[in-house]
């Protein structure tokens, strides 16, 4: 039986790896809100603990699983459980912040967009700690859709010889550009960050996003 100590300090995907026999128990010493006993097991196969509470001094088992979930308004909230104490806790992600990970000329667009326009979906972003991680991931999915834009541009039309020619060429393809680029990918109200920029991150940084990939 893994040690309660080693599995608290393994990430959720690597918990979720744990084999039936090695679920540890949790150490009495470190119980609190009436439990007696927590040991770790899944129930049809959802991971979860086992607990005994003493309520109104009867003992009382039953099984919590690790995650609950509940559809508010088409989006999933989601708690998970401190062990330690039987209680459910709201589950927030951390993500780099704006100082850590400065984000460019679209990603900063798409966020007072959404800001201004879907302060109820910020609100939610932000409790769930994507909201930068989706700005960032729609930043990537601008410049990508921009470079593709500006090839097919150029293909089309051939930048012009004349300086004043080709000062007016390059503001005529910037504005249709950036027209394009805000109109099909910036202004949608995106809710989490997207799979394929999921998977461009390290590994540890993707494991903290794993629900989402599990819920997209």
């Amino acid at each position: 039986m893994m040690k309660y100590e080693e599995w608290s300090k393994l990430t959720d995907e690597q918990q979720e790896q744990v084999p039936d026999e090695d679920l540890p128990e949790v150490p009495t010493g470190m119980l609190r809100n009436g439990l007696t006993m927590a040991k770790a097991m899944r129930q049809n196969g959802e991971l979860g603990w086992n607990v005994t509470q003493m309520v109104g001094g009867k003992a009382k088992t039953l099984f919590l699983p690790k995650w609950k979930s509940r559809e508010q308004n088409g989006l999933m909230l989601w708690w998970r459980l401190d062990e330690l104490a039987g209680t459910y806790l709201p589950y927030e992600e951390t993500e780099p912040s704006l100082e850590q990970e400065p984000l460019g000329v679209y990603g900063l667009k798409w966020k007072h967009w959404m800001e201004d326009n879907y302060p109820e979906l910020v609100e939610w972003m932000c409790y769930r700690g994507i909201f930068l991680t989706t700005a960032r991931s729609q930043e990537i999915a601008a410049d990508e859709y921009y470079d593709l834009l500006e090839a097919q541009f150029d293909r089309e039309n051939p930048r012009p010889r004349d300086f004043n020619e080709t000062v007016a060429w390059e503001q005529t393809k910037a504005a249709e550009l950036d027209s394009a680029v805000m109109r099909d990918v910036l202004l949608t109200p995106v809710t989490a960050p997207s799979q394929k920029y999921l998977h461009s991150l390290p590994e540890a940084q993707m494991q903290k996003y794993s629900l989402f990939l599990k819920a997209q």
